[in-house]
């Protein structure tokens, strides 16, 4: 957290079991999320030998090399699997569940923003450990992708890079925050200097936002 760090737009990347989103960067880690006994099985003996166990995507129409690749990873995904099981929105959940597990930074009654909260797997996470179900604090959420309604959660559909974006998410959270989480990423070029030069600039963003929300 910046407090924690998601900013803006969509996030993309990794987080979800959908699409990813595009937007502005996740500032929030990069750390894996370890889940017990959920290690996805690579081989199985029988027979003669070993067999490949891993779902495979077949190309059809227009189907690009690197979305085939994406669909595979998700279909062999401990972790989307796990976060299916568990109801969450995707498996970056299961990253800042480790990170608040490690350092602690998500209290009861605490009034958080998450930018690039779609597809909302943080939001979740986040309203657990501070009771919002509870009717305990508050969280708003933004992204450029829509999110589906998440009870107690305010959700902004918007560009977190929009010049009336940081007012407009203090207004809706009535004031200062106690944590600024973000997991926001850039839409790629694939030429992967311009692609670092959008990631810095939104997490210095992000990081800019939180120095003065916070």
């Amino acid at each position: 957290m910046s407090g924690g760090g998601k900013t803006g737009g969509g996030k993309a990347g990794g987080k979800g079991t959908g699409s990813p989103r595009t937007g502005a960067a996740k500032t929030g880690g990069t750390c894996g999320a370890r889940v017990p006994g959920k290690q996805a099985p690579k081989t199985v003996a029988g027979g003669g030998g070993a067999r490949d166990m891993r779902v495979k995507v077949k190309k059809a129409g227009k189907l690009k090399h690197s979305s085939q690749l994406w669909l595979e990873r998700q279909l062999n995904d401990p972790y989307v699997k796990r976060a299916r099981e568990l109801g969450y929105r995707s498996r970056a959940a299961f990253k800042l569940e480790e990170m608040d597990d490690k350092y602690h930074f998500l209290k009861p009654s605490q009034k958080l923003i998450d930018l690039g909260c779609a597809p909302g797997g943080w939001c979740q996470i986040a309203a657990a450990r501070i009771g919002l179900d509870k009717g305990k604090g508050r969280i708003v959420g933004i992204d450029l992708l829509p999110v589906d309604p998440i009870p107690g959660i305010d959700l902004v559909e918007m560009d977190f890079m929009d010049e009336e974006a940081p007012a407009l998410l203090t207004q809706r959270l009535g004031g200062r925050a106690d944590g600024v989480m973000s997991d926001m990423a850039a839409n790629t070029t694939g030429h992967k200097k311009t692609d670092h030069i959008k990631i810095i600039a939104l997490a210095e963003a992000a990081l800019d936002f939180a120095h003065s929300v916070l």
